[in-house]
């Protein structure tokens, strides 16, 4: 630039500058960044660093900040006469925060005795401190002290009968008759979603309040669904205009002592929980609804020790627009650099700028600054900015072709500038600023030769939110009870005291934390689990806990008293299974007294620890399967052709046990049969009489076999034996039932109510002796007997009573979110006529397994575009092969879903067939399942058998196969569908590593779409 123009430019800035003093003045506009300003109604600072976001006061810096309250802009005294009723010399201070980031004001008070001698106190939260007014003390003034970067709301600042603290969006300031919509919390609609919890309880309306630290509860308001769930409840109030209106929501009420209560409003969507957010007692909250909301839920958290009275929920509708700015046109209100380049004009209210200068040269045209350096904070106009509010931006006019005029937003914290956002000349943007962002200023950056005219630019701040948008939760338990998407349950985190049946037992479901009387506190501070269960353990955690779970005369259930106490003071719900019930009932009656849930095997023993324990949170919890370990895997070898028992025989005790196991073992013996004896080292060294077996079964006895051996007497042998001690509970038997029944082994049990009840479909009871040697007989000679009985048990109990059944009704009833994700499965099905698109459409309609989709591809044939038509419903999809071209790998198309199976429209698939698959899919860690023994028909049924049935093996073929779609990853969309409709052998697979495992062979014939009736019963078991 020359010296020419070097002056021409100082010149006209001081012209500007001129200008802009003399409006200044006119104006009075103060430089807010130096001067006292009002940060809320009364309360004035000096400081930069703390500003307003809904009813939170935020703190940037880490300096110590002083807000001070002025009764009116030039005064910060306060009379006392204000503050005590004529006559009286005490007024109470005090004062409710709540915190955010756990920063804490001080509110210190300045009482001045006429003459100038100050003295001062403090109120801290929570306090509420008598001050007594000495003689001549006639004036009061009140700061808070601030010190650190945070957020807190003051929900209650009182200095005897005079409120100090107005602010918008305090429950105090909003009597219930302004309210638009309003919910009275009462004993009858507020409903306990944690009951065991004995913190709280309702004398009349008045909730009575006695957490301990950090204890809480939680409240449904008339409903006691968990809060991921939509109730479908609805709206319950009238909404308006979706863009302009949102909803305040307050929780209103009086508490004493450290009571609180916080409201949790959600709101759902037709997919679930879309935004949860909390009201802390005293504050609002602002909820914008969507038309994609169809229910709003109300929850109630309560904690602290005292009483609260007279809750509301109460809610005000308003606007969301708070503030609308329109910056003025005025030329002399822009400071351009260059003049000779850029001629501002006012024409009809416009601002006209005009260009001069080269096409590609880009300048700034500041607003209200004097500078166009915008590394400089603003002074002149400092457009304050919320976190809580979104800026609707407007720039309104037009530009010539070879002009161009951005509005240009340069945001900027306390102290720097951060990010720079941009609007074009005739558009409209929406923007949301980060917490640090303080202000914002303006600039047109233009470009080009010609003229623009500007017609508004408009600056309009929406509320969106407040600070109590974001929920502070109490702890991690808290956070997991709202979350929109519960956890699956094998994700949850089990606390376990257990015997070593139990542990493997429940192992596989959870996230199983163990620990010992020595370390439990540091792994539960660690893991964090959500509830507790202790089992009727004899030894306990590999013997960490021997003789400290069952009464003993001894005991003084120290250890565990002090883990129960820890728990609850921690919000971790305590439970107790007695799977020793009814024998041991006495030995573990007082430990169950100690837990908020108990569970037994007995459901005969359900009344007697309601009475003992004085609540009725009991149920029964029997034995049950864990795939895992108990499946129809194949050991090596065959089936060995006779009754296995594995156990102890008792000779003194359990009289009728006894003569039950004698003639059970009689018949038996008539076919073959295996003993393998619990007591069998004791016995060979001849220390007890009364553990022998009789002699006439001596023969049988094999040994002994350990935990990890135990599946050799489940599923080495073709029938299990079952010996109960207890005949009459309903619920109560041995739980090696379910477990040989999960191995496809057909049991045999001497009488039981249980079993008859839950199992009787599928086990053999005994009914004397003629009806033994039958039932035995039966299952020795008759396969398709044995097999039918096998498959039956084995599907009913991997269905109905696995540990996964059992951990669910646990968590379900401790009031635990979880989730089920239900592998899905995609079935393939390639269609050349209608006939075939309608059998297969038949076929897969007639599976019971409810997650499936049918993907139908089609090639043309007559009609194909109505068959197209026809079949595209939410189950079903229907593509033609010669559109695929898009896809580029067969695992895109089916990337949803957990399997993939391949439907041939003249095989037969039984009812069962899927579901049978996802059974398997429990124990089998394979990328394939298949049946490489099956069915064929060709007028009559033949079953092709290799003996390759529940073992892993070498190929499959896709009719008969679900594979996982990650083992068809390096496979093009037509390589994988050319593998499924030639029926390819899928032995490429176990050739690159992946594993495969060959079911049982029923529920599909190749070529048996039109088989009959008859044959169709032989292989649907």
């Amino acid at each position: 630039m020359d010296w020419q123009k070097k002056a021409r430019r100082a010149a006209y800035l001081g012209v500007q500058r001129s200008k802009r003093l003399g409006r200044k003045v006119l104006n009075k506009r103060p430089n807010k960044s130096h001067q006292l300003r009002e940060l809320v109604p009364n309360w004035y600072t000096r400081s930069p660093y703390v500003h307003v976001e809904g009813t939170d006061l935020v703190f940037s810096g880490d300096e110590p900040v002083t807000v001070t309250y002025r009764p009116n802009a030039s005064s910060d005294i306060i009379s006392v006469n204000d503050l005590v009723e004529s006559g009286q010399k005490t007024f109470t201070a005090m004062m409710r925060v709540k915190s955010r980031e756990g920063l804490m004001p001080t509110l210190t008070l300045e009482v001045v005795r006429k003459g100038g001698r100050t003295r001062y106190v403090t109120v801290q939260d929570g306090d509420q401190v008598d001050v007594t007014l000495g003689m001549g003390e006639q004036i009061v003034r009140a700061h808070l002290e601030v010190n650190g970067a945070g957020a807190f709301s003051l929900v209650e600042l009182m200095l005897g009968k005079l409120s100090l603290w107005t602010v918008e969006g305090t429950a105090a300031n909003v009597s219930l008759d302004a309210f638009d919509f309003r919910y009275p919390l009462t004993s009858s609609s507020l409903r306990s979603l944690k009951p065991q919890s004995e913190i709280a309880h309702f004398d009349g309306d008045t909730l009575v309040v006695r957490a301990e630290g950090n204890q809480y509860t939680h409240y449904g308001v008339d409903e006691i669904a968990l809060p991921h769930v939509d109730t479908e409840r609805g709206i319950d109030f009238e909404t308006g205009d979706m863009d302009d209106d949102l909803y305040r929501f307050y929780l209103k009420g009086d508490r004493t002592g450290t009571a609180d209560a916080s409201l949790f409003i959600a709101t759902y969507t037709v997919s679930g929980q879309d935004r949860l957010i909390e009201v802390p007692l005293g504050l609002s909250g602002i909820v914008r609804i969507a038309p994609s909301h169809r229910s709003i839920r109300y929850f109630i958290r309560v904690n602290g020790s005292g009483q609260l009275e007279n809750l509301n929920i109460g809610m005000i509708r308003e606007k969301s627009v708070r503030r609308e700015d329109i910056l003025s046109l005025k030329p002399d209100m822009w400071t351009i650099p260059a003049p000779d380049l850029i001629k501002l004009k006012s024409r009809d209210d416009q601002l006209v700028v005009q260009l001069k200068g080269e096409d590609d040269q880009r300048r700034y045209i500041s607003y209200a600054e004097m500078n166009n350096s915008f590394k400089l904070l603003p002074t002149e106009f400092p457009y304050e900015v919320k976190a809580n509010s979104r800026y609707r931006v407007t720039l309104d006019g037009v530009a010539d072709e070879g002009a161009n005029v951005v509005l240009y937003i340069i945001a900027y914290s306390a102290t720097e500038r951060q990010i720079m956002q941009q609007v074009q000349i005739g558009s409209e943007k929406v923007f949301y600023f980060d917490r640090g962002i303080r202000f914002l200023r303006f600039a047109l950056r233009v470009d080009g030769v010609g003229e623009a005219r500007v017609d508004r630019i408009r600056v309009a701040e929406e509320l969106v939110s407040d600070g109590t948008e974001n929920p502070t939760w109490m702890d991690v338990r808290e956070a997991r009870f709202f979350a929109p998407i519960p956890r699956e349950l094998h994700e949850l985190k089990v606390a376990a005291i257990f015997d070593e049946f139990t542990m493997a037992s429940y192992k596989p479901e959870c996230q199983l934390i163990t620990f010992t009387p020595d370390n439990w506190k540091t792994v539960l501070l660690d893991e964090q689990p959500d509830v507790l269960v202790v089992e009727s353990a004899w030894k306990g955690n590999a013997g960490a806990w021997e003789k400290k779970i069952v009464k003993y005369g001894t005991n003084t259930w120290e250890e565990l008293d002090a883990l129960l106490a820890w728990c609850r003071y921690h919000n971790i719900p305590t439970v107790f299974w007695n799977k020793e019930d009814p024998i041991h009932y006495d030995r573990f009656i007082e430990t169950a007294k100690r837990f908020d849930y108990v569970y037994t095997t007995d459901m005969n023993r359900v009344p007697n620890y309601k009475e003992d324990c004085g609540h009725d949170r009991v149920d029964a919890l029997p034995f049950a399967a864990q795939p895992k370990e108990h499946n129809p895997i194949r050991l090596p070898g065959t089936r060995e052709p006779y009754a296995c028992f594995a156990g102890s025989y008792y000779a003194n005790r359990h009289e009728s046990r006894k003569a039950d196991m004698d003639r059970l073992f009689a018949a038996a013996d008539k076919y073959g049969l295996a003993i393998y004896d619990r007591n069998y080292a004791i016995n060979q060294r001849g220390e007890s009489d009364q553990l022998q077996f009789p002699e006439q079964f001596r023969h049988s006895i094999r040994g002994s076999l350990k935990y990890n051996q135990i599946a050799k007497a489940y599923k080495g042998y073709k029938v299990m034996l079952n010996v109960n001690s207890v005949n009459d509970s309903p619920t109560m038997f041995s739980r090696r039932v379910f477990e040989g029944l999960a191995c496809a082994t057909p049991v045999v049990s001497t009488r039981s109510v249980g079993v008859d009840a839950m199992l009787g479909d599928y086990v053999f009871l005994d009914d004397g002796e003629s009806d033994l040697d039958e039932t035995f007989r039966r299952l020795m000679t008759d396969d398709s007997f044995y097999e039918d009985i096998a498959m039956r048990g084995m599907r009913h109990v991997l269905t109905y009573h696995t540990y996964t059944q059992r951990l669910a009704k646990i968590v379900q009833d401790v009031g635990i979110p979880y989730r089920v994700d239900h592998e899905k499965i995609a079935v393939v099905a390639f269609i050349k006529s209608r006939e075939e698109a309608e059998r297969v459409v038949a076929q897969f309609e007639a599976q019971r397994y409810e997650h499936k989709h049918l993907m139908m591809f089609l090639d043309k044939f007559e009609d194909h575009i109505d068959v197209y038509n026809t079949y595209n419903t939410p189950s079903i999809s229907t593509y033609m092969r010669s559109y695929l071209t898009h896809y580029t790998s067969f695992t895109e198309m089916v990337e949803a879903y957990d399997w993939v199976a391949h439907l041939k429209s003249d095989d037969y698939y039984g009812p069962n067939y899927l579901s049978d698959y996802l059974l398997a899919a429990r124990y089998a860690e394979a990328d394939v399942l298949t049946k490489e023994d099956y069915y064929t028909y060709d007028g009559q049924l033949v079953k092709q058998d290799h003996d390759e049935s529940y073992r892993y093996v070498f190929d499959a073929t896709p009719s008969r196969s679900i594979v996982q779609p990650s083992a068809l990853r390096f496979y093009t969309v037509e390589e994988a569908l050319h593998i499924f409709e030639a029926d390819e052998s899928l032995n490429e697979l176990a050739r690159s590593g992946k594993r495969i495992f060959s079911v049982d062979p029923y529920q599909y014939v190749k070529a048996g779409a039109a088989m009959d009736e008859a044959d169709l019963q032989e292989v649907t078991l």
